[in-house]
């Protein structure tokens, strides 16, 4: 048989002894480990009524109750929730994330990798849908304000996010999350199948939870984050029918797993003009209250932790759209919100 063959055999065999994210992470010690997150974790679960007895106890203790550390030391589990960058000779978990122009690979708009804990990995996918994720806006009847309308479901991407964190095969060298925003719909990739006994038909029923990774989804459980129940897929596909979009899709795709969404009919319908996420339009509308300002008052106007950079770059998309004009250069630079002369 071929090398990857029996590695691969290798690796099913130890496994049914003992899952990979128990197996200890060489070199690593606690003070290796995210603090300030573990100590977010303790805060969130305690919160949820999903950990207790844990207030005012040391960090390894803690760390014990949850099986991340043990005797023998720090454990593969520990290191992808909670694992500094760059730690000892270990690899952090990996998400990619991608804005393509169109409708296909052919080219980036936007194109984004992050090594790091899965929470922290959680947290620039979410970041980075903000800012790239179109809402459709209209005025109704009878309202002052605007009715806004996501494109794709909140919490059901939400969900498909963390489950690719929790379930992703991790002992697979090479692999990571994936999140691509086309024009017509959103792929969230996971490296790894599905396990025994679960395929994409099973998923869109009821099923038992079969966890890859089961330290690392009882975090995320203790954390709020998912349930123990098998809903999760349940979930994604409640949500996407109570927005009006198409049913998700799931497949396994070249040893990944990936969910598949499409925008509402609805929201096509009424239409996202220049394909602008939740943080351009706040800086869009503060734009035009504002008259022509220079990057770094509306950095400070804005109130998001976002550095100059990142608004200089959302700036950016607004010209490319026609939404605003920019005037001088250098720092010197000014912006200002053009007037459109169409109907809402």
């Amino acid at each position: 048989m071929s090398h990857s063959e029996f590695d691969r055999r290798v690796v099913e065999r130890l496994e049914s002894h003992l899952p990979w994210d128990r197996w200890i992470a060489p070199d690593w010690k606690t003070r290796d480990l995210d603090l300030r997150e573990i100590h977010r974790t303790v805060e969130d679960a305690v919160e949820a009524k999903r950990l207790t007895g844990v207030l005012g106890e040391r960090i390894e203790v803690v760390l014990r109750r949850l099986e991340l550390v043990t005797d023998r030391g720090v454990t593969r589990a520990a290191a992808i929730l909670f694992g500094k960058e760059g730690g000892p000779g270990y690899p952090m978990g990996e998400i990619r994330l991608a804005r393509f122009r169109g409708v296909t690979k052919d080219e980036f708009r936007d194109n984004r990798q992050f090594k790091d804990h899965a929470f922290a990995l959680l947290g620039h996918a979410e970041r980075f849908l903000d800012e790239h994720v179109p809402v459709a806006s209209r005025f109704v009847e009878g309202r002052m304000r605007r009715t806004d309308t996501p494109l794709y479901p909140p919490l059901a991407v939400r969900e498909a996010l963390v489950n690719a964190l929790v379930h992703r095969d991790y002992s697979s060298d090479g692999g990571a999350v994936g999140v691509a925003l086309f024009d017509d719909r959103l792929e969230i990739w996971s490296t790894g199948v599905l396990p025994a006994g679960l395929s994409p038909e099973v998923l869109r029923g009821t099923h038992e939870s079969v966890p890859r990774n089961r330290l690392i989804a009882e975090v995320f459980y203790r954390r709020g984050l998912i349930e123990k129940w098998g809903r999760g897929t349940n979930k994604i596909l409640l949500d996407a029918k109570r927005l009006g979009c198409p049913e998700p899709q799931f497949e396994e795709i070249a040893g990944s797993f990936v969910v598949r969404f499409q925008p509402a009919a609805t929201v096509r319908a009424v239409g996202v003009a220049t394909g602008m996420g939740v943080r351009a339009e706040a800086i869009l509308q503060l734009v035009r209250r504002l008259g022509p300002t220079r990057a770094a008052e509306i950095l400070r106007a804005l109130g998001e932790p976002i550095t100059l950079r990142t608004l200089q770059r959302e700036l950016g998309r607004l010209r490319e759209s026609g939404s605003i004009l920019a005037r001088g250069r250098g720092e010197a630079t000014t912006y200002e919100a053009v007037e459109s002369t169409q109907e809402s």
